[in-house]
Formats: structure tokens, C-alpha cells, sequence
């Protein structure tokens, strides 16, 4: 369905991770439920992994992770 599909989260805040705990504070106060989806790397790879799924991808399709 990744494929296919605009799977997409709608809003992303994107914060350093000392601030990651007082910026889900914040927005958890004014209603939104705030959740943590990720995380930036310094690897050199053009990936995205969805770890709870499983997935990987670069500039083709997600494919199931290996190992």
C-alpha cells in the first residue's frame, strides 16, 4: 500500500532530539496528539525505513527489510 497509496502523516514538526520531549508537551497542551515517527541520520545511504513495518526504500519501492 505504500506503493500505491499517499501514506503520508498530513504535518511534520521536525525538532533536535534535546528539544523532542518539551515539543510533545507543547503541542500535546494544545490538543494535538503528538508522536514521535522518526529520526535524522548521518548515514550516507538515500533510505527511509519504516522499522515497525519492516520496510526499506531508496528511489524505488519499499521492500521488506532484510536481517
Amino acid at each position: 500500500m505504500f506503493s500505491v497509496f499517499n501514506m503520508g502523516v498530513g504535518f511534520c514538526v521536525v525538532v533536535a532530539e534535546k528539544d523532542a520531549a518539551r515539543s510533545l508537551e507543547v503541542l500535546g497542551a494544545h490538543g494535538v496528539d503528538p508522536r514521535v515517527i522518526g529520526r535524522a541520520t548521518a548515514e550516507h545511504k538515500k533510505e527511509v525505513r519504516l522499522a515497525q513495518l519492516g520496510l526499506i526504500g531508496g528511489k524505488e519501492r519499499l521492500r521488506p527489510e532484510r536481517g
